[in-house]
């Protein structure tokens, strides 16, 4: 229900916004069918509600997600380390995966020499929590 995160949503001051997991809508908003756009506080700060989505094992039931935005400063004196879980596509392999990933590290190098010169990734496989 709703949408997901838009780009511009990425940047610092317009990342005010929250998707739901639809354990979390039912649990603590009475799977209220006119939430999209209600606001709640996080961490002292107001989130416009923009989706709900379908739980996932990975996750649990009572999650949600806000987009990541860095500022230039923060970027420079970050320590770069960043955990993300996602699930492959079937018949993609993790060496596949992290070739394509190590590809994006270099255009993003060198598209921003000065916050993203010497990072890279990290792969490993989850273990199925099922």
């Amino acid at each position: 229900m709703g949408r997901t995160f838009l780009a511009e949503e990425e940047q610092p001051g317009k990342d005010k916004v929250v998707i739901l997991t639809q354990g979390l809508w039912e649990s603590r908003f009475a799977a209220d069918p006119t939430i999209l756009g209600k606001t709640i506080r996080l961490n002292g700060e107001n989130f416009d509600i923009v989706g709900v989505v379908p739980d996932d094992s990975v996750f649990g039931r009572h999650g949600l997600w806000v987009p990541l935005s860095f500022s230039a400063e923060d970027l420079q004196k970050a320590n770069r380390n960043l955990n993300a879980y996602a699930r492959l596509r079937p018949n993609l392999t993790l060496a596949q995966t992290e070739a394509t990933l190590s590809l994006i590290a270099k255009e993003l190098e060198r598209e921003s020499p000065d916050t993203n010169r010497g990072f890279g990734l990290m792969l490993e496989p989850m273990k199925d929590p099922l």
